[in-house]
C-alpha cells in the first residue's frame, strides 16, 4: 500500500509541468498569442514571440487543475476575435480590446447548439483546449482554417 502511494506522488508531481508555452494562432492576417502556465492562460490580440510588452487587455483562463479544464472557442472576425467558452473560467482583463469573451461566466450562457452549427466547418474558428492533443485533433477534424504555430514549448 505505501508503494501505491509513493507511486501516485511521483506520477503527479512529474505530470505537473510548469513549463510556459507559447502559441500563436492566425486567421486572414489576425493574430492571437497564447501564453500558458499550468493551469492559467493568457490570449492576448495580436502577434508577440515572448512575455514582454504584452497589452494590458487580454482575456485570462484558469481551471482547478486535476479533473478539470478548459475548452473554448476563437472566433476569428475582421478586426477581433471573440473567445465562447464551454469550461474552465474566462475573464476579460482590462479595457475593452480587439479580443473578449462573449458569453457570460455567471450566466454560462454557453449555447450547446453552437458546436453542432460549426461541426465539420470551423474554417475562421479554432478550438482552445488545455490538452494540445485535443486541441489538434479537434480542429483537424473539423476543418479549421486558423494556422497554430507552437513558438516556446
Amino acid at each position: 500500500m505505501t508503494k501505491y502511494f509513493i507511486g501516485v506522488w511521483i506520477f503527479f508531481f512529474c505530470s505537473c509541468d510548469d513549463k510556459k508555452r507559447i502559441t500563436l494562432y492566425e486567421y486572414d492576417g489576425v493574430y492571437v498569442t497564447r501564453i500558458d502556465n499550468h493551469t492559467e492562460s493568457y490570449f492576448y490580440f495580436g502577434k508577440f514571440k515572448d512575455e514582454y510588452n504584452l497589452p494590458k487587455s487580454y482575456v485570462k483562463s484558469h481551471f482547478n487543475g486535476f479533473n478539470s479544464g478548459i475548452d473554448a472557442y476563437l472566433i476569428f472576425n475582421q478586426n477581433n476575435v471573440d473567445v465562447y467558452y464551454s469550461m474552465g473560467q474566462f475573464e476579460n482583463i482590462g479595457k475593452k480590446g480587439n479580443i473578449k469573451v462573449i458569453n457570460s461566466p455567471k450566466s454560462r450562457t454557453f449555447n450547446y447548439n453552437f458546436d453542432d452549427k460549426v461541426r465539420g466547418r470551423y474554417n475562421n474558428i479554432c478550438r482552445v483546449s488545455d490538452i494540445l492533443t485535443r486541441e489538434q485533433v479537434l480542429n483537424f477534424d473539423n476543418h479549421s482554417k486558423v494556422k497554430v504555430t507552437i513558438l516556446v514549448e
